[in-house]
């Protein structure tokens, strides 16, 4: 339950964010959103609550020593860089990682009007502009493509026509 709204299982709400030290509502109304958790995530929180403290209804899911939200940059300089020097990619932030969402979930076949959703944007222009690389689909397509243009000229790929030029000689 959440702000008298019963959510499906397995759904996270988003509804208000923690950003530079403070509560406030999502910034756009695209922000308030739901979220469905995969497996592991339901169970990582489940294992969350049994910790002896900031486990109420309004306290925040990752919470500092205070009780409060951890900060996004100490998140950033204690997890993720560490995590990303880890695997060879020292330059890992945020962005990032919302950019290969969206390029793995364009290449699963997620809908963009879903990602979108997903992703919190008010347009799918600025979901497009995190899907970096083109899908497999996108490569596909462009193959079958290429076959037709290919076919319709009688042409077989790999060889090319040869057409004589003239040469102009000085006179």
């Amino acid at each position: 339950m959440m702000d008298d709204e019963l959510l499906p299982p397995f759904i996270a709400g988003v509804r208000e964010q923690w950003y530079k030290g403070q509560w406030g509502s999502v910034k756009a109304k695209a922000r308030r959103r739901y979220v469905p958790l995969p497996q592991w995530a339901v169970e990582e929180l489940r294992e969350l609550q049994q910790r002896e403290v900031w486990v109420g209804a309004e306290d925040p899911v990752f919470a500092g020593t205070r009780g409060k939200p951890l900060c996004e940059n100490a998140i950033v300089q204690h997890h993720l860089k560490p995590a990303g020097r880890k695997l060879g990619m020292p330059w890992l932030s945020w962005h990032d990682l919302r950019r290969t969402f969206a390029t793995l979930a364009d290449q699963e076949n997620i809908s963009i009007g879903e990602r979108k959703e997903l992703m919190g944007h008010g347009r799918a222009e600025m979901t497009l502009h995190y899907t970096h690389v083109p899908s497999q689909r996108v490569a596909d397509v462009l193959e079958r493509l290429s076959e037709k243009i290919v076919n319709k000229a009688h042409l077989k790929p790999g060889k090319k026509k040869v057409v004589p030029m003239k040469t102009a000689t000085a006179g």
